[in-house]
């Protein structure tokens, strides 16, 4: 598991080959929880121009 605080951010990716279908992001505060689950989707390959 991963924590960041406040305005901090995080890149995570998951391993070669993974099965994985789902994210879920949890964030507490003193007084109250958030969670939200979303399908994970592959970034699309985009085709790269050679020189440009």
């Amino acid at each position: 598991m991963l924590s960041v605080i406040g305005s901090e951010n995080a890149m995570l990716s998951p391993p070669e080959n993974s099965t994985l279908k789902s994210v879920t992001v949890t964030a507490l505060t003193a007084d109250q929880g958030l969670s939200v689950t979303k399908d994970y989707r592959t970034p699309l390959k985009i085709p790269v121009m050679m020189g440009s």
